[in-house]
């Protein structure tokens, strides 16, 4: 049986004059239920510096700290999910913090979901530092129990705080590609929706963040660049959610990697290739299926559009 309830991980790169503030947020939750790890993914800073004068605290929560050589933030979570010892695994980033009843909020949900079948976990909003939550989320009061592919028909949209059970975690490991940095976290999430696994997402805020010009939301690492710079692992999302998603669900999908192929020059047979199709399945989806697709979103969206004036 696992000591702690949760894990709480805390992937780093040269961020050192950061980690303080989560710190001091993480000693004042009033409830110390949890485990902190930090994997510092190659930094030249003094990040083991100051995890040491953390750890010299002697804190009522266990601290662990490693490293290892330079690889991106997915093989860091991979790393830290084998060393976790907590039930459930929550991802803080080195440049945000929590509130005071974050921990206290997310093992009273835990507790509630024990025993539910394929519940593998909680989640709740992200707030900016204004208080302004981040994106949007569906419109009652309490809960709703759903899995990642089904937050767009129900509106949980932009980064929320989710909190996976470590051993599904665990079965469902990000993918590696040799000299790639980067592949995004819906990789994971959306393959373990896929084997029918649900959230319970909360509307409490549990999470402070700030999108910090080095980091991997403004650098680019999710779009046209960062497609581009990490094309296997952009590619095998991609092949992804042509699988999990309906083809009218991944449409924009297909559409934002034939901007990527075409901004890499890329031959229709590598484009076939990168997605594991044959030549003839490529053409066909190109040139039948999602032009069909397009003309069906644009049918529903006019219709949408329609319905609005005539009830007004």
């Amino acid at each position: 049986m696992n000591s702690k309830m949760i894990t709480v991980f805390t992937p780093t790169y040269n961020r050192a004059h950061l980690l303080p503030r989560l710190f001091q947020t993480l000693k004042t939750q009033s409830v110390q239920d949890f485990e902190w790890i930090i994997v510092d993914d190659g930094s030249s800073d003094d990040t083991e510096a100051v995890i040491k004068q953390f750890q010299a605290e002697h804190m009522s929560f266990p601290i662990r700290f490693y490293r290892q050589k330079h690889g991106g933030k997915h093989r860091a979570i991979n790393l830290a999910v084998k060393l976790a010892k907590g039930s459930y695994f929550f991802v803080v980033d080195s440049d945000d913090w929590l509130p005071d009843n974050a921990i206290a909020l997310l093992v009273s949900w835990l507790k509630e979901i024990q025993g539910i079948p394929k519940l593998c976990g909680v989640a709740g909003q992200k707030a900016l530092s204004d208080g302004k939550s981040v994106g949007h989320s569906f419109e009652h009061e309490g809960y709703v129990d759903a899995s990642s592919l089904e937050r767009k028909k129900l509106h949980i949209e932009g980064d929320k705080a989710e909190v996976f059970d470590v051993e599904v975690l665990k079965a469902h490991p990000f993918p590696e590609f040799d000299g790639e940095y980067f592949v995004t976290e819906a990789a994971c999430w959306n393959a373990i929706a896929a084997d029918g696994y649900k959230l319970r997402w909360h509307q409490e805020p549990i999470y402070y963040c700030e999108y910090l010009e080095d980091g991997l939301t403004k650098t680019g690492a999710n779009d046209l660049s960062g497609h581009i710079t990490n094309f296997q692992g952009y590619s095998y999302y991609i092949r992804q959610c042509l699988m999990v998603k309906s083809r009218l669900e991944s449409y924009r999908d297909f559409v934002d990697f034939e901007k990527t192929c075409d901004a890499m020059k890329l031959t229709e047979a590598e484009r076939a290739n990168a997605l594991h199709w044959s030549r003839i399945d490529y053409l066909l989806n190109k040139r039948v299926v999602m032009p069909l697709i397009h003309n069906i979103k644009r049918a529903i969206y006019i219709s949408g559009k329609a319905k609005s004036l005539l009830t007004k």
